[in-house]
C-alpha cells in the first residue's frame, strides 16, 4: 500500500527526494512484468508523502543524465530526442523539480539550453529549476555558465531555525567516445576534485549542511569524501545505475540514486531542539502501480508521447529509406527465428513460449514501434546491414 511505501514518520524536519538517469524519458521503464518509475508515479508519491508529514519540508534533486543524448548520422542530437528533453524540461518546472546537475552526458542537450541564441519551436525555460555544475564551463561567451552552486534556505513547522543547504554539482571528466559529444556542446569540464574544494571554501560560512551532487565514478567519490572533511554529503550516480549500500566516508554520508529513478531517493534529515542537523537517513521508495499517479503529470506524460511519437514516425520513415538506399543488395548476416528451428525444434518451442519470443509486441502495447532507444534491444540487426529497419 501507499502507506507501507511512506514507512513511518518519525520526525524528520527535511526531506530530500533524489532522482537520476531518466535519459529523456517522463515513462514508466519498458518492462511488460513489473513496470517502474515515470514521473507520474514519482510525483504522485511526493504527493502523499507532503498530505502525510505536511510540517516537513521537502526538496528534490536530479544527480545527472536528466537529457538524453542519442545523436543521428549527422552528429546533432536527434529531433525526437530533443522534444523529449523538452518535456523533460516542462515537467520538472510542475513537479518542483529544486536542482539538476548536469553530467556529461547531458552536456549536448544543457548547451543548447544554455545558448541564449539558440531557438527552437517550443524551447522551454528552466525558470524554477537550478541547473549546476561546479566545473562544467562554457567554451567560448557563446554560452551561459550553470551555477556551481546553489544555496536552499529551508524553513519548516518542524524546525526551530531556517536551514541553510548548498548543493554543489559536478561531473566526471568525459571519457574518449563522449569527448566529440562534449565539444559539440560549446561547454568543457574541468578536473572534478579541484572545482568542489572551490565550491565548498565559497560556502564554508554560508550554510549549515553541505552535500555534492555528482556524476561521478565510484573510486572519485572516495577520493572526493576523503580530500574534504566539510563535506556533510554526497548524492552521487553513474552511467550504470549502481547503488551500493549508503556508507559513511571521512566524514560524508554517501547516498546513490537509483537507475532511471525506478526507486525514489528519500534522505530524511533530522534536527535537534536547537534546530541544528544532527543525523541523516536513506532509503528507497519503489515506484510501481501501488503508487498513484498525479493527475497533472500523467496527462503532461500522455502528451509529450502523442507529439514524440509523431516526430518519432516521420524519423523512422526517413531513415529508413536512407538506409535502404545504402544497403540495396547487401547479403544479411542474420537469419530469422524460423531458420534456427531446422535444427533447433526443441529449443524453438520453448523460446516461442516465452516473452521474448514477442518482444517486439511489447513495444506496441507501449507504443514504442519507432522509438529507436527502444528497438535495438527488441529486434535483431537494427540499423545494421542486413538488420531490422521498420
Amino acid at each position: 500500500s501507499v502507506k507501507d511505501r511512506l514507512g513511518e514518520d518519525d520526525g524528520y524536519g527535511i526531506v530530500v527526494f533524489y532522482s537520476s538517469t531518466v535519459h529523456g524519458n517522463l515513462e514508466v521503464c519498458g518492462c511488460p512484468i513489473h513496470p517502474l518509475g515515470g514521473v507520474a508515479r514519482r510525483a504522485g508519491y511526493i504527493n502523499a508523502f507532503k498530505r502525510r508529514s505536511p510540517e516537513a519540508a521537502t526538496l528534490q534533486i536530479d544527480a545527472g543524465f536528466i537529457f538524453g543524448d542519442e545523436t543521428n548520422p549527422s552528429g546533432e542530437l536527434r529531433e525526437d530526442i530533443r522534444l523529449m528533453n523538452d518535456w523533460i524540461v516542462r515537467a520538472n518546472e510542475v513537479i518542483g523539480m529544486d536542482v539538476v546537475n548536469l553530467g556529461f552526458r547531458d552536456l549536448r542537450y544543457a548547451g543548447m539550453l544554455l545558448n541564449p541564441s539558440a531557438a527552437w519551436t517550443g524551447k522551454p525555460k528552466a525558470e524554477k529549476c537550478a541547473l549546476i555544475s561546479s566545473n562544467i564551463k562554457p567554451a567560448d561567451s557563446s554560452r551561459v555558465a550553470p551555477a556551481p552552486y546553489v544555496v536552499k534556505i529551508v524553513t519548516a513547522k518542524r524546525l526551530p531555525q531556517p536551514v541553510r543547504i548548498a548543493f554543489i554539482g559536478v561531473s566526471d571528466t568525459a571519457p574518449e567516445e563522449q569527448a566529440a559529444a562534449v565539444k559539440a556542446s560549446g561547454l568543457t569540464i574541468n578536473e572534478p576534485l579541484a572545482a568542489v574544494k572551490a565550491a565548498l571554501a565559497e560556502v564554508h560560512d554560508k550554510v549549515d549542511v553541505t552535500v555534492v551532487v555528482g556524476f561521478m565514478s565510484l573510486p572519485m567519490v572516495n577520493r572526493l569524501a576523503r580530500q574534504n572533511d566539510d563535506l556533510d554529503i554526497i548524492i552521487n550516480t553513474d552511467e550504470r545505475g549502481l547503488v551500493p549500500d549508503p556508507r559513511q566516508i571521512n566524514n560524508s554520508l554517501v547516498v546513490y540514486a537509483a537507475k532511471e529513478t525506478k526507486h525514489l531517493g528519500e534522505l530524511r534529515f533530522y534536527a535537534d531542539k536547537e534546530g541544528v542537523v544532527e543525523r541523516f537517513t536513506a532509503r528507497y521508495v519503489e515506484l510501481d502501480e501501488v503508487i498513484p499517479d498525479d493527475p497533472q503529470l500523467l496527462a503532461i506524460t500522455k502528451q509529450a508521447r502523442k507529439e514524440i511519437d509523431v516526430v518519432q514516425n516521420r524519423l523512422a520513415e526517413e531513415e529508413a529509406k536512407v538506409f535502404a538506399a545504402n544497403n540495396a543488395g547487401q547479403p544479411s548476416a542474420y537469419v530469422t527465428s524460423e531458420a534456427c528451428a531446422k535444427c533447433h525444434k526443441t529449443e524453438y518451442d520453448v523460446w516461442q513460449k516465452s516473452r521474448h519470443s514477442k518482444a517486439f509486441a511489447a513495444l506496441e502495447t507501449k507504443q514504442r514501434t519507432f522509438d529507436a532507444a527502444c528497438i535495438g534491444c527488441h529486434s535483431l540487426g537494427f540499423q545494421k546491414p542486413g538488420g531490422f529497419v521498420n
